[in-house]
């Protein structure tokens, strides 16, 4: 097997499992994950001074995707949480028009939540995303103002919730 086989077969390894989640689950890792995620590469080079040291890095590996999984299962289940919208039927062109998004943390834990709802561009929401702190089976009201910039129909039907995992690596 060549070595080019041998870092596809590597790649794969790791896109695959994330791919799943994303696909499955939509859960995606953050940035703190993949910088938490170049220790054991960097510790790699290790090898080339001391071949001894490929412990060290198998052992780090182990606690890393160790720490990657028990972080994993804090992520919380999509029906943790619900959202309703209200808004009017009709906007005028350039016009404010409110809306109010109430999220509900159907949990019983305290959970840090970014909410955008899912509306075009068009519509120039202001602001276009909140982030705030839900506190055990709660709802909050978030109100903001959409300002149509064309004419047209427009169809609002997501909420969309973004929540980490405990330890922020999900």
């Amino acid at each position: 097997m060549t070595t080019l086989a041998i870092v596809l077969l590597k790649l794969l390894a790791v896109a695959l499992p994330l791919g799943g989640l994303a696909w499955a689950f939509r859960i995606y890792p953050r940035p703190r994950l993949v910088y938490l995620a170049l220790l054991p590469s960097a510790a790699a080079s290790l090898v080339l001074a001391t071949p001894q040291a490929i412990w060290l890095i198998l052992a780090i590996d182990f606690v890393l995707g160790l720490l990657l999984l028990i972080d994993l299962l804090t992520v919380p289940r999509s029906k943790s949480f619900s959202a309703k919208r209200e808004a009017g039927r009709i906007v005028s062109l350039g016009k404010p028009h409110k809306v109010v998004v109430t999220p509900i943390n159907h949990s019983s834990r305290r959970r840090a939540v970014s909410v955008r709802d899912g509306v075009p561009h068009e519509l120039n929401p202001e602001p276009e995303e909140f982030t705030f702190t839900a506190g055990p089976s709660s709802r909050t009201t978030l109100r903001y103002e959409l300002r149509a910039g064309r004419r047209g129909a427009f169809v609002l039907e997501e909420v969309y919730l973004r929540v980490m995992s405990r330890l922020g690596l999900w």
